[in-house]
């Protein structure tokens, strides 16, 4: 029995691009980051490649303005990938630390005697602002 050569292996990223774009691509693309879109029509998740790092791209077919697109990556390519959307829908956290504040808030206090016959009105104005 003859022995088989091992078949090299690449990697590609499959996505959609807008129709200009893909008019624009060339075989090893535009000459710009080329942003693709996991999903058609939808930019919460995007996959960019820097030019430098795409070794082809195939072209497949175009549907409500968007044309799939295949894009064969170089040896140990770089990509981003992107998650766009609101901070609460992708369970992010705010940060507590204070050694990443570059700066002291300032503070602001502001002091009504409750003998000042204003003071009623004072209190109705900042529970109103509140509400």
């Amino acid at each position: 029995m003859a022995k088989m050569k091992q078949q090299d292996a690449t990697y590609a990223v499959i996505g959609y691009v807008p129709d200009e774009v893909a008019k624009s691509l060339g075989a090893k693309g535009y000459g710009k980051a080329l942003e693709l879109r996991t999903r058609r029509g939808s930019d919460h998740q995007i996959v960019r490649v820097q030019p430098d790092q795409i070794a082809g791209i195939l072209h497949g077919a175009s549907q409500g303005g968007e044309t799939g697109v295949q894009v064969f990556l170089k040896e140990n390519a770089t990509v981003e990938t992107v998650s766009r959307g609101i901070a609460s829908d992708l369970h992010l956290r705010g940060i507590s630390d204070p050694n990443i504040w570059w700066y002291q808030p300032p503070v602001v206090s502001i002091f009504v005697s409750p003998n000042n016959p204003q003071f009623g009105e004072f209190i109705k104005q900042v529970q109103q602002a509140k509400a």
